[in-house]
This record gives C-alpha cells, structure tokens and sequence, in this order.
C-alpha cells in the first residue's frame, strides 16, 4: 500500500514536469534501464522533492542553471534493488549500519520478517525497531510476522507471544506489506483456526498473504493459494519454479547451497531467452546474508550478479530485482524509474558485474563508490531489547551432554533430518567414549553445542534406515 501524497504534493510533482518549477537534480547522459518498456534507452532524469518528474529524450533542450547535475554519461542508470523476503537478525547488524552496507551496493528497499526479534522482545519490540528504521537511506518495509511464537507453548518457550490484537496492530502500520509466510505450510493445509484468522485480517487491511510451499504437490500448492497464498521463497529448482508459476504463486528466488543455485539460474536463462518462460513473476531475494557474506560477496546484489553471470537477460534480471517485487509488494512508487515514483537508483558502470559506482535514494545522492557517504545517528534501541538471554544452565560444552549408563555403545535418538519438508526419524547412533573408557554423551552429532573443532554430522534422508514420519 502505498502513502498517499497529499494535493500539494502532487500539484509540485505536475509544475515540475510542466516546466513551470525548476527540479531539484538532473541525472544526465546515461543509459536507462527502463523496466517498464524492458528497454534500454538514453534519457535524462529530472527529480523534484525526491520524486522523478520528466524523462527527457535526447535531444531536447533543458535550461539547467542552478539544478544539481548528476553526470551519468557512459553508465547505466537502474531503479533501485528492492528485497522482498529478508531477516535483518540474520546479518547481527543494528539498523543503521545495515542500511549502510548495503545502500551502497544499490539496495534501496527491503521487507523484513523480524519474528525472531519479536520471539524474544514481542510487540514493544518490533515497534521499537520499525522506528529506529527512519530517516536511514533504505525503505524498510514489515513482513508482519504471523505467529510469535510459531510453535505450541509445549514445543517452544519464547520470551514474548504476539497475539491476534498485536497481528493486526502491525497490519495496519504504515510500513507493513504483507502477513509473512515463515511458518510451516501445516498450518494453512490443515486450515488452522488461528492462520486463517490472521490471513483474513491481512486482505481485510489491504496486504497480500506471503507463503512457503516447499515441494507440495499439485493439491498441496492449489490448497495453499486458494487459501489466499500469494508467494513463496524456496523453490530449490527450476521444475519447482514452474509448479509455482503455474498454480498462481510469485517465485521469489533465494540461492544456497541446495536450493536455486547457479545451474539453476543457467537454466532459467535459458527458458527465458526463448520465451518458455515469461519472467514477471519472479524475484530475487536474499532471505538470510550473514555480516561476513554481505561484506564479502554483498546483498541482494549478489543475487543479481548470479543471475547475469548465468546469462539470465539483463533486463529480466534487473526485473526480477525492482519492478517484479513491487508489483507483488503493491507498491507503485517505487520499483522504475518512471515520473511519480520515488527516485531511488543507482548508477552502474558494468552493468554485467553490476558494479555500482553512486546511489541516490529519494533523489539524494547517499552512496559513491562502494560507501555511504551519509553521516548518521547510531541506531539506539530501549532498554527492554538488552540483555535477554536468562538461563540457569552453565555455559558449557559439558552441560549439554547427555550420560549414558552402563557400557552400552550406541543409543536410539530422535533425529531433525535435513530435508524438504523437514521430517524426524529415529536412528540409533555411536556413543563416543572418553579417555577413561567412560561414556561421555549421547552422540558426537547430538551436542546442542559442540566444540569450535568439532565436526558438525548433518544426517540426510539417505543415511536413515529407520521409517522416517513427517512432522
């Protein structure tokens, strides 16, 4: 849903493009990435109040004494990255330095799902944090998380439960664009009483109903869009990607290990190029991005990357970063570079690398080669957020081992087995032995926490001999 802008606004936004105001800023020179038209065409840019009013064609002359000029002459100019389906918490940064890092990686906009945040800090929490998001140079958008916790109380012990009033609290906050779909798809399928509740209050409030539909089948996935499902973020291949579009889900993309990886993207280049697949129903997205891997390898701009390396057309890719995620966000003002919207873009000048040399955000410069170049109040956070780990358990390796009595050498254990949809097995594994001979714990691959130098066993569905029971 998009802030309405008032009369006055919008008669400054038509003088301007009019010629009977001045702009503010004028980027001129370079080569536009029109995802609207899906060209690439010359043009200049005219900005006034953070919005552009004209694309001016070559050609035309332009009195710009005393307008702010951006020289853009022999670069591409793209609207700017919008990331549909991300969890701040995974990055461990505060607000403020997260925008930072990537604003200047041409990221402009991001919907987060903070229903770790609020597992831990609740309501209060998720405000505090929506708050301390403004005035930074990156839209933050909310994925109202739809259950806090997700798990019943005799599964999962959370500092803070949002009930039904604190949902549709969020739901009508300015920033919210969606009811998030991080839960188990068992909800909506077994038409859980509270879920559609929350969907209902959703759609009644103007907001889309996000998703996950790992690997149903063609029932699983009607069952879940006639519910009011409208997307999901872990097709792990392009026959799942297919399945999605087919049944009416926008695919939102997120490369890992195991799920859209690099062959992936080749493939889907390739049904794109010769028009099997049409593409305005897919997006990146970034879901979770450690600190390390964003300073690294970058955000949603590493995606993008992946996609135009594994010749994805250019301009598909760039759609499937801006236009596609505002659509499905329902979000007109942002997305293109188009008179009326926002002028959030960045400046690129390889485009095939997606190299971004300046970044302006609401007409703005706020980033120049590879840094923010804005100077910015630290995000502060109340005091309620701080210090929320309480345990009586000893921090310790030794306090997570379970004994085992007697010589016995192996045990049955309860396995969480690494696979779509996650499913628990029984299997029976070694017990490791100290020193002494003494039994030490369950299992090496138990521990809750193991030594920095241990090895972490991940057992897959092939390694089970036990009947394996979906959960």
């Amino acid at each position: 849903m998009n802030p309405a802008l008032s009369l006055a606004e919008r008669t400054a936004l038509m003088k301007a493009a009019a010629g009977d105001d001045r702009p503010d800023l004028a980027i001129v020179g370079g080569l536009l990435a029109n995802v609207l038209s899906g060209e690439f065409h010359l043009a200049d840019i005219l900005v006034k109040d953070g919005r552009v009013v004209r694309l001016v064609e070559p050609g035309e002359a332009l009195d710009l004494a005393g307008v702010d000029i951006v020289d853009a002459a022999g670069r591409h100019v793209v609207p700017g990255l919008i990331d549909p389906h991300m969890h701040l918490e995974s990055s461990s940064l505060m607000p403020d330095e997260f925008a930072k890092a990537i604003v200047a990686r041409g990221v402009t906009t991001v919907a987060i799902d903070p229903h770790e945040f609020g597992n831990v800090v609740g309501l209060a929490g998720i405000e505090a944090l929506m708050r301390s998001t403004a005035g930074l140079p990156v839209r933050f958008l909310l994925r109202v998380p739809a259950r806090v916790p997700e798990l019943p109380d005799h599964l999962e012990t959370p500092g803070r439960t949002i009930d039904d009033a604190g949902t549709e609290a969020m739901l009508g906050w300015p920033e919210a664009a969606c009811l998030a779909g991080d839960i188990s798809p068992n909800f909506i399928l077994s038409r859980d009483a509270t879920q559609l509740r929350r969907m209902q209050m959703a759609y009644d409030r103007g907001r889309f109903v996000s998703g996950y539909v790992p690997q149903l089948p063609g029932r699983g996935i009607d069952t879940m869009v006639a519910g009011g499902v409208q997307d999901s973020h872990v097709p792990k291949s392009v026959g799942e990607l297919v399945a999605n579009l087919r049944h009416g889900l926008h695919a939102l993309l997120t490369p890992r290990p195991g799920r859209f990886e690099a062959d992936s993207f080749a493939e889907l280049g390739g049904l794109i190029r010769r028009g099997v697949i049409d593409g305005r129903r897919i997006s990146l997205c970034t879901d979770d991005v450690l600190v390390h891997e964003l300073l690294a390898d970058g955000h949603l701009d590493a995606r993008l990357r992946m996609a135009l390396r594994m010749k994805v057309p250019a301009m598909a890719a760039l759609q499937m970063a801006t236009l596609n995620t505002a659509t499905l966000l329902r979000r007109d003002d942002i997305g293109a570079i188009a008179p009326g919207r926002h002028a959030d873009l960045a400046i690129v000048s390889d485009l095939e690398n997606f190299v971004v040399d300046e970044v302006l955000f609401g007409g703005q410069r706020v980033a120049a080669e590879g840094r923010c170049t804005l100077t910015m109040a630290r995000t502060t956070l109340p005091d309620f957020t701080r210090s929320t780990i309480v345990s009586d358990m000893p921090a310790s390796a030794e306090a997570l081992q379970i004994p085992v009595a007697g010589d016995r050498t192996a045990v049955r254990c309860n396995v969480l087995v690494s696979s779509h949809p996650k499913t628990l097995a029984r299997k029976d594994l070694p017990v490791p032995r100290a020193a002494s001979g003494a039994a030490s714990s369950v299992a090496s691959g138990c521990s809750a926490v193991p030594s920095p130098r241990a090895p972490i066993t991940t057992i897959t569905t092939s390694s089970l001999s036990a009947p394996t029971m979906a959960t």
